[in-house]
């Protein structure tokens, strides 16, 4: 596949497919590909998303994706211990646009310096033994120049024998939020932040204090220390031993970890470990609850809305995170991960509404709404993307859906549209 690939790149014919895609989601599942595999080495893998990054941008996100796969692929592979960084940050590049940075960082063997004029050569490998960084096929980084240089960036190492290497690569791209504007608007109240890794503390931190909460690190309080209406927030790797905490909280998932334990008697909201937009839009949640917002005045019965959702999902962590959101709406979640699953738990029990994400695989959200269509399901079916374009819409409801959101979905948009659907079926 990869010879296949510098082929088509080397003779011109792959060109750019821009689009609207939002970095801090793309950063997430980037790491969260290999969260897993870098979990059972033993590694420390995490995400750091800058404050002040656009919530969508303008470029080859598919592109991208393979640059920074490849990348976080080889630092897994070849770190034996310590940790694998991707980071991302976006500064103003003029009128309409940002330059976005992205860099992925290890604490692996290194490159030799005698090496590293090499490094993106076709087919070169290093001897065996010698900078573990660049072994393989040795077609992985050639690529991820050739795509750098279609895109107009470059990518630059930085490397020391025994440290670890980091490769970076910026892009100046149009944004349709170049100021950077805060996703959430968050209450001006006390929200903790705890973990095991300080960077990431300090960024989740950033992100919180930057939608307008208080944000502060987690200090172990006295009995009754514990100010009211306060949050706690656990990231992903979590401190130890467990903190003793009464109020609201949000815990992070990342995939490929154990957190059976971690998740017991959660108390607020969850969120995935690897974007701290989702971690802003739980903590809302957290602070805000049902008896606020967009309800109306009579929260307190809007809070059982007692409908039956069937959320089809084929990622975990937004499965969970969907899950929560319904429950604190007085819901009754069933989860399934794709379409042929969800077709069965539909024809052995019945449900008021579908929520369906639109890619998955065996059977697509396309697919499964025309199937249920077929088979007499009359209910609102709302499809789930993270595309803005209007065709994916227009495609959605072409299927049968009655309308399709955009992923990640906040809190109050999935209220707002379920006190809907509430209010038709009386």
């Amino acid at each position: 596949q990869r010879h296949a690939d510098l082929s088509r790149i080397e003779a011109g014919r792959e060109e750019l497919d821009i689009g609207a895609f939002s970095p801090a989601d793309l950063v997430e599942q980037v790491v969260a590909n290999y969260a897993a595999r870098a979990r059972a080495k033993g590694l420390d893998v995490y995400a750091v998303t800058e404050v002040g990054m656009p919530m969508a941008v303008q470029g080859d996100a598919i592109r991208i994706l393979q640059i920074l796969n490849n990348l976080v692929s080889n630092a897994v592979k070849f770190t034996e211990a310590g940790r694998v960084v991707l980071r991302a940050s976006a500064t103003d590049d003029g009128p309409g646009r940002v330059r976005l940075r992205f860099q992925v960082a290890d604490t692996g063997p290194g490159i030799r310096e005698s090496h590293r004029a090499r490094l993106f050569e076709p087919y070169f490998r290093a001897p065996a033994g010698q900078d573990n960084d660049v072994a393989g096929t040795g077609l992985g980084l050639t690529i991820c120049r050739r795509l750098s240089d279609l895109m107009g960036c470059t990518l630059a190492v930085v490397s020391e024998e025994g440290l670890g290497t980091s490769i970076s690569f910026c892009l100046s791209l149009a944004a349709d939020d170049a100021d950077g504007a805060a996703p959430v608007t968050l209450q001006p109240r006390p929200v903790y932040v705890d973990g095991a890794v300080p960077e990431v503390v300090d960024n989740v931190r950033g992100w919180l204090n930057a939608c307008g909460a208080i944000a502060l690190p987690y200090r172990k309080p006295a009995d009754d220390a514990e100010p009211a209406g306060a949050v706690l927030v656990q990231t992903w790797p979590p401190s130890t031993p467990e903190p003793r905490w009464t109020h609201q909280r949000v815990r992070v998932l990342a995939p490929g970890a154990h957190q059976d334990a971690f998740m017991t008697n959660a108390v607020g909201g969850v969120a995935s470990a690897f974007n701290p937009v989702s971690i802003c839009r739980a903590v809302q949640m957290a602070q805000d609850g049902v008896e606020r917002g967009a309800l109306g005045a009579d929260g307190g019965a809007q809070r059982s809305l007692g409908l039956r959702v069937l959320v089809v999902e084929d990622n975990v962590i937004n499965q969970l995170i969907l899950r929560e959101q319904l429950e604190h709406l007085g819901c009754v979640a069933t989860l399934a991960s794709n379409g042929d699953e969800a077709l069965r738990l539909w024809r052995g029990q019945p449900f008021d509404l579908v929520l369906t994400d639109l890619n998955m695989p065996v059977v697509n959200g396309y697919e499964l709404t025309r199937a249920l269509r077929d088979g007499g399901h009359a209910g609102p079916i709302i499809g789930l993307t993270s595309s803005s374009a209007a065709e994916i819409a227009q495609r959605g409801v072409a299927a049968g859906m009655n309308q399709v959101l955009c992923k990640p979905l906040p809190f109050m948009v999935l209220a707002q549209t379920l006190h809907g659907v509430a209010k038709d079926m009386t």
